[in-house]
């Protein structure tokens, strides 16, 4: 081997090192950012957290109780079940990041994203942070209780569009003319 060749092999290798942690840094990073977010959003959850409750009980609610508007009310609760699960996701990291640091962080993160909730939920047991379980508790109901709810009611205004479209199918429907002779 020449001394050509020995340096493209180092140089090779340290090349795939750098590859490597690059490679591995970059998630890591992208984490710590996404923990560093988290808690300066934790200053505006509360707002979001109300103007969907009220967009919830105020407005989706009244649409619900009326028979035609049930899919409308139906597609908005689904649309605000997702804005409380990104509250919820964001509150459990912010959670974690603060009082466990960034390695429950990824681990809950490698726990398919959403295993940040989950890691949220049991140390705020291990840390006798009620107040946190609570929040956590409510945002986990009302996410897939409002989901449930939602799709739910758009089951219950596709329902309601069969019924109405066999009844007028029936009525409007046109026999084949007789030939009198």
């Amino acid at each position: 081997m020449s001394a050509v060749e020995n340096a493209k092999n180092i140089g090779g290798t340290a090349l795939g090192i750098v590859a490597l942690v690059a490679f591995m840094a970059i998630p890591i990073a992208l984490l710590y950012g996404a923990a560093t977010v988290s808690v300066w959003a934790l200053e505006y959850l509360p707002t979001i957290f109300g103007w969907a409750l009220t967009i919830a009980l105020l407005v989706l609610t009244p649409l619900a109780l009326i028979p035609p508007s049930r899919g409308i009310a139906g597609n908005g609760f689904v649309l605000v079940s997702f804005v409380f699960g990104l509250l919820l996701w964001l509150f459990a990291l912010a959670y974690t990041y603060v009082e466990w640091g960034l390695m429950p962080v990824i681990i809950g993160i490698l726990l398919g994203g959403v295993g940040i909730v989950p890691i949220a939920f049991i140390l705020s047991i291990f840390d006798a942070a009620w107040g946190v379980l609570g929040i956590t508790s409510l945002l986990i109901v009302l996410t897939f209780g409002s989901r449930a709810l939602g799709i739910w009611l758009v089951e219950k205004a596709a329902d309601r569009q069969i019924a109405i479209d066999v009844e007028r199918a029936r009525r409007d429907a046109v026999f084949p003319a007789t030939r009198i002779d």
